[in-house]
């Protein structure tokens, strides 16, 4: 019996050790995990039980009691004849390793200090809600600016449909077209998701809105890059996900559902648009929208392309294409153009296209010569305008691709134009 004493003892020290490993590298993983982007540091699970874990040690440290599992592992030893210790089991093994011995005060500061980061990193590190769409809505957070369109609609909601109509006239700006996204679609999202906001999200934390983020590029890949272009870092969103090649958009952020998906051009540079749609589709809550802008072919250096057609979107979804073909870097050399210098313009400008590329043959020659240089291309793979935007999108759903309904698509008065589907469920909100 003394042997099964000291191996159970032994068991409990395992165990322990276990614990101690979990509470101090725990916080190391979750630090890291925020710069490299990591998903399952954000897990409402194992961040509870981390936060759990220091907590109790805290606590045991100002109540001055020893912790449970080293007592129960010296009664252990005392059956199995073996030396036991009295104080704690950091302050023993710190004492045997290190021969560094030091008053109990000096623990009770270092846990707390240490219980105080773990704290901090809960929201710093935001982990995901424990129930899908739960979001500052159930926490009865509600920021200032959505107060007042609040207040605004009880007071006056047909002034404020009014305003909304007429600013579709005149949207010029970015942020003109992203106010009648807030406007119309965000007060009452809870969950929010922006697919590759870059180095300029569409929208903020800062704003009071519960959005979280997914890019191809870490926080710090998008810090560094706006440095080298000149650009203020801080502009750059903490990314929450990291969006990796051959991973669904459901991978990425796992079992997540979002009231609203949002991207900023985007669409026009997805490889297989049915499939971006349906991955969108399958993150989307079951009155969730997609709100996106889109380039207008007529208002951008896309102007003298060709307009995408339906059989080629199928195309480009048969083949289940990863990466931009051949013909779209081809056809940017040859058709891209530029008016007044600009690549991209407003509604009734008259001045004359110019070539976007000064050596569009050479470059062709190129592409004809090494095609993998396409694969590599991140621009604009389909050309719309509002009106067949929504003809293609439509077919889509008939033809049974799509569980999405389109809600509304909305022309700007410069370059591009506004489009908000939709599942089955959703509406203007």
């Amino acid at each position: 019996m003394p042997v099964l004493y000291g191996v159970a003892a032994d068991v409990v020290l395992f165990v322990h050790l276990l614990f101690v490993i979990f509470v101090v590298f725990g916080l190391m993983l979750i630090l890291v995990g925020k710069l490299l982007a990591w998903q399952w540091i954000r897990n409402p699970w194992f961040r509870l039980m981390h936060l759990a874990g220091i907590g109790i040690v805290v606590l045991q440290s100002w109540l001055g009691l020893i912790c449970p599992l080293t007592i129960w592992e010296n009664t252990l030893r005392q059956k199995a004849g073996e030396a036991v210790y009295d104080e704690s089991f950091v302050a023993h093994f710190l004492n045997e390793l290190l021969y560094y011995n030091a008053p109990s005060w000096v623990f009770v500061v270092c846990y707390t200090a240490f219980g105080v980061l773990v704290l901090g990193s809960w929201f710093w590190v935001r982990p995901r809600s424990l129930r899908p769409g739960a979001g500052r809505r159930a926490s009865g957070i509600v920021s200032r600016q959505r107060v007042a369109t609040q207040k605004q609609r009880r007071l006056c909601p047909t002034l404020l449909a009014n305003s909304v109509k007429e600013s579709s006239k005149l949207m010029k700006s970015r942020n003109q077209k992203l106010a009648y996204i807030k406007a119309g679609y965000l007060q009452n999202s809870t969950a929010i998701l922006e697919i590759a906001p870059g180095m300029n999200p569409m929208i903020s934390r800062k704003e009071g809105f519960n959005v979280e983020y997914l890019d191809a590029a870490t926080t710090r890949e998008l810090q560094e890059r706006a440095a080298a272009n000149g650009r203020d870092a801080r502009t750059v969103p903490d990314i929450d996900y990291l969006h990796e090649a051959g991973r669904t958009i459901a991978d990425c952020v796992g079992s997540r559902k979002y009231d609203c998906v949002l991207s900023f051009h985007l669409v026009e540079a997805a490889p297989d648009l049915v499939r971006h749609f349906q991955e969108v589709q399958d993150i989307l809550s079951d009155d969730g929208i997609y709100a996106f802008l889109v380039s207008n072919k007529n208002l951008c250096f896309d102007a003298r392309k060709p307009e995408s057609t339906l059989g080629k979107v199928l195309e480009a979804h048969l083949e289940k294409r990863t990466v931009a073909p051949v013909s779209a870097l081809i056809d940017e050399y040859y058709y891209g153009v530029k008016r007044a210098g600009r690549g991209a313009w407003g509604k009734g400008e008259s001045a004359v296209f110019t070539p976007k590329y000064t050596r569009s043959k050479r470059l062709m020659l190129s592409v004809l010569n090494d095609p993998g240089i396409a694969h590599n291309w991140r621009g604009h793979l389909w050309q719309f305008t509002p009106a067949s935007f929504k003809d293609v999108f439509g077919e889509l759903g008939q033809l049974g691709l799509l569980d999405l309904r389109l809600i509304e698509v909305v022309p700007t008065d410069h370059m591009d134009f506004i489009a908000v589907v939709g599942a089955p469920a959703a509406k203007r909100r």
